[in-house]
């Protein structure tokens, strides 16, 4: 995952010094904090957190769409083979 941090203080550019997984625990989860540092130094300088979660696809992932589509086949072939047995 890729993007800008913005400081919240001075609105210039800030880097991420680390991060912590806090739900590695929980499969499928992804939330973490984001230890920032602004690159502001001379008139800012200041240390925050930030918290990222994964919320939804907007496009989902390929195996995904290819396992949907199985099961609808299946789903469709056995409807087939039932109404041929009334």
């Amino acid at each position: 995952m890729a993007f800008r941090i913005e400081c919240p203080n001075c609105q210039s550019k800030a880097v991420i010094s680390n991060s912590n997984n806090i739900a590695k625990d929980i499969d499928q989860v992804f939330m973490k904090e984001l230890y920032c540092r602004c690159l502001n130094i001379e008139t800012c300088g200041c240390t925050f957190v930030v918290s990222a979660s994964f919320s939804h696809y907007l496009n989902p992932p390929q195996q995904d769409i290819v396992a949907m589509a199985k099961a609808i086949l299946e789903k469709e072939q056995q409807l087939k083979l039932e109404e041929g047995r009334c």
